[in-house]
């Protein structure tokens, strides 16, 4: 059952399954030379590891399986004297996949997939859909420095697109890496190649350009409407402080109807309206906050409605 836990992760050819079945003990595969099984997977327990003893330090070195409540694997991984090295898959507790790949003494190389990075897509915001594109790349080493934004962009095109595989997807390649985004059995995925040859980068270098000048525009137009929002509520605070000032400044009304020739509503009440029946209250209603829109900043023009 080892064997075919490890051939299908990320094998040369590429086989993109959803599920595989859970090995239930180290034992059914040897681990690398002087490295031991160590732990047990379901029934017996929720994760084993190949160990390495060095300097009576133990090194994960080999497989390293983990274990989900319904007794399906959460991540499986290569290490190479305690460093992540070789294949990798990580899945949901329904086994569901979420990431596949390989390292390099603990480094991402060559082909890897991604499976629910991309949700925040969806959100009504374009701000935060770009951001969280952008976020995604950086936080997963797609993307350095200005290749980021024009990475992102073609992601938020791409990323709703619907096709059968991945792999056949438009790409767009810089000089970090290649990125495909779209949404294959209602899932958006997002493929990166860490190892970008030169003819795949000379190859994108129009439409890498395109892209850039895109997303440059993509922040131009959120830093406008930050500055106006901020624009519209430095007004409404400052409609809020003179609508609190002529509050203050209003006269208070006594319990027969007049107002009071001296007191006012942000002064002290102690004797005012003393020959009119007390203070009944203040002759102006206290500004209520003015609260902004909470719609998005822009719209998400990737997002397309439902028909």
């Amino acid at each position: 059952m080892i064997d075919r836990l490890i051939q299908g992760l990320c094998t040369g050819a590429l086989a993109l399954s959803t599920t595989v079945a859970a090995p239930s003990s180290p034992a059914a595969d040897p681990c690398p030379p002087g490295a031991h099984p160590t732990g047990a997977g379901p029934p017996q327990g929720r994760a084993w590891s190949c160990v390495l003893t060095v300097d009576g330090q133990p090194l994960r070195h080999g497989w390293h399986v983990e274990y989900g409540p319904r007794d399906l694997p959460l991540r499986a991984c290569e290490y190479a004297r305690g460093e992540l090295h070789g294949r990798c898959s990580t899945w949901t507790e329904q086994g569901q996949l979420l990431a596949r790949g390989s390292y390099d003494h603990g480094v991402r190389v060559g082909h890897w997939w991604f499976w629910e990075q991309l949700e925040k897509l969806d959100d009504e915001d374009g701000a935060v859909a770009r951001a969280s594109a952008e976020g995604v790349l950086d936080a997963l080493d797609a993307g350095v420095g200005p290749q980021t934004p024009a990475l992102a962009q073609f992601v938020l095109e791409q990323g709703f697109e619907v096709h059968a595989d991945i792999r056949v997807a438009p790409k767009l390649c810089a000089a970090t890496s290649c990125v495909r985004a779209a949404t294959v059995d209602g899932r958006r995925v997002l493929a990166v190649n860490f190892d970008p040859s030169s003819r795949e980068v000379a190859a994108s270098e129009v439409e890498l350009a395109r892209a850039a000048e895109a997303a440059a525009a993509g922040h131009e137009q959120i830093e406008t409407a930050r500055r106006q929002r901020a624009r519209d509520a430095a007004r409404a605070a400052s409609r809020q402080r003179a609508a609190q000032l002529r509050w203050q400044r209003s006269s208070l009304r006594c319990v027969d109807g007049t107002l009071s020739p001296s007191c006012v509503c942000g002064g002290p009440r102690r004797g005012c309206c003393s020959h009119h029946g007390g203070v009944a209250g203040c002759s102006r209603a206290y500004p209520e906050l003015e609260i902004g829109e909470p719609g998005p900043l822009i719209a998400n023009e990737f997002v397309r409605p439902d028909p």
